[in-house]
């Protein structure tokens, strides 16, 4: 039969043509089977299909006791229910569990109603329909159901879900409960202007509106919340879900208590401020002798100068020499404004620079810079310090004050390497790299680094000093400082002592046109 068999017109109603087996074959597609009794004649009747459900021949002269098929208290239902509607009239509708003769466990939907008959006789009718599979489906969406339930409970996250149309919550997880300190029934049904002070509830309702009309997820990274404890702060991803036209029906909601984290990144971030300045000083305090050598030359110099300029004024019947005493002046300006620098240097070295904007800056200033801290320390140590293959013509684009951090960090880990060595050498020097790049190197004539000790001396606290002699934090903040400026630290192997190279790449490197090293 196809479709054109139908297609000839409307069906005309004729009861001649009702098949005779016709209510034998629905009950049996239908699982169902039906029964009748009179009570007063205590006779009953079976049809086909109630035999099928008890699994019994139809043989049998007498209906078998209920207690003997129908499981738990579901024969006491059955006759309780059929002796109120004998009482009322009423209909009942039971669904009860059952095993038939062969021991096949399922499940039997009882339903019935009592009627009296012309002659007063009391007649009961009623129909078994087996609804195992049915249960069973209902009983695995029951489980699948509870699953869920119990997967989204166990998840620490705030989870909750929106009606698209209104934007009223329809679900919210045990975390959700916990974290707005708000029972989940209570919130059902309700929006977020209902919960929350307008401002955030007109930013909440926004992202909503943007994730359904974009049908993409948005994710909100910090996103201020109130809740019943106090003010949060959550990192929320939102999802548009479907129905089976594809049309949005709800709306998503995954988020993370992210208060103690911040408070934590703030915490980490101000003790590795501590940390830095801690290494910043430490090596500042390393060549402080050197720093008051410094100082106390030029003063030497503006004293010298000074008394000689009084013996010029105070010399008897003599003719004051106005161009030594410019002479002796200028030399004193030139002292102080050494004096200057240095303190200037001073100063801008103990800050913290992190939050400097970049500035393109000369290596040789950089060089120069760093060594006005350490230069006389050096000097009165014995050991030799050579620049000469500084590039002159070259300048990077960084914060100035970091860089001379790293600097002055590698020339002090390579003092106290050469400070028992017969030769006592630091060398400064600039290479380019084949890349456009720029390595700025600091080597030196020490016992040099073992190889098995590479990797390690990068990392925090660790170092082959003796006890009070560093943090082991130098090298560690001076990587994190190159590679906060897109480079690198690295050991560079060599022939004998060691040499520490700072790599920048092309980006950063610029070439000046004139040589400042000349």
């Amino acid at each position: 039969m196809t479709r054109r068999d139908f297609d000839k017109g409307p069906f005309v109603f004729d009861s001649a043509a009702r098949p005779d087996d016709w209510h034998t074959l629905i009950q049996e597609f239908g699982q169902i089977g039906s029964w009748s009794a009179i009570l007063e004649d205590g006779i009953c009747w079976w049809s086909d299909g109630i035999y099928r459900i008890y699994g019994v021949s139809k043989d049998i002269e007498r209906a078998p006791p209920m207690e003997d098929f129908f499981l738990q208290d579901g024969a006491a239902q059955i006759e309780k229910a059929l002796a109120r509607a004998v009482a009322t009239g009423e209909s009942w509708r039971l669904l009860v569990p059952f095993k038939d003769a062969h021991g096949n466990r399922r499940w039997v939907q009882s339903t019935g109603a009592a009627r009296r008959d012309p002659h007063g006789k009391t007649n009961v009718y009623g129909c078994f329909q087996d609804v195992t599979a049915i249960q069973s489906l209902r009983a695995e969406a029951v489980e699948s159901q509870r699953l869920v339930e119990s997967i989204l409970n166990s998840i620490p996250h705030m989870i909750f879900l929106k009606d698209a149309k209104d934007l009223r919550f329809v679900r919210l997880n045990k975390a959700g409960e916990a974290l707005l300190g708000i029972d989940a029934a209570a919130l059902i049904g309700r929006s977020d202007h209902d919960l929350f002070p307008k401002d955030q509830a007109d930013f909440f309702v926004a992202k909503d509106r943007a994730t359904i009309q974009g049908s993409v997820p948005i994710e909100i990274p910090e996103e201020p919340i109130n809740t019943a404890y106090g003010p949060r702060t959550l990192h929320t991803r939102k999802f548009t879900l479907t129905d089976e036209r594809g049309e949005p029906a709800y709306l998503l909601g995954i988020s993370e208590d992210i208060t103690e984290r911040l408070a934590q990144r703030a915490t980490i971030e101000t003790q590795r401020a501590a940390l830095l300045t801690a290494s910043r000083l430490s090596a500042l305090g390393q060549m402080a002798g050197g720093v008051a050598h410094e100082i106390n030359n030029p003063l030497a110099v503006i004293k010298g100068a000074a008394d000689q300029i009084n013996r010029l004024l105070r010399a008897p019947d003599v003719d004051v020499d106005l161009e030594r005493l410019q002479l002796l002046a200028g030399m004193v300006s030139r002292t102080v404004d050494r004096i200057a620098a240095i303190v200037s240097g001073l100063k801008d070295f103990s800050r913290d620079g992190s939050r400097d904007p970049l500035h393109v800056t000369p290596v040789v200033h950089l060089v120069q810079e760093t060594l006005a801290m350490c230069a006389e320390k050096l000097r009165l140590s014995g050991v030799e310090i050579d620049c000469s293959e500084v590039a002159g013509d070259v300048a990077i684009e960084c914060q100035p004050i970091r860089i001379a951090q790293v600097l002055l960090n590698l020339v002090v880990n390579a003092f106290d390497a050469v400070a028992h060595a017969p030769t006592k050498i630091i060398r400064i020097g600039t290479r380019a790299a084949p890349d456009g790049g720029l390595a700025i190197e600091v080597s030196d004539t020490g016992p040099g680094v073992p190889a098995e000790l590479v990797d390690a001396i990068m990392e925090p606290f660790f170092t082959t000093k003796g006890p009070g002699k560093g943090t082991g934090l130098g090298l560690s903040i001076s990587k994190g400082i190159c590679e906060d400026h897109d480079g690198t630290l690295t050991v560079r192997p060599t022939s004998s002592g060691a040499c520490l190279a700072i790599a920048l790449p092309a980006a950063r490197v610029r070439r000046l046109e004139v040589d400042l090293g000349a």
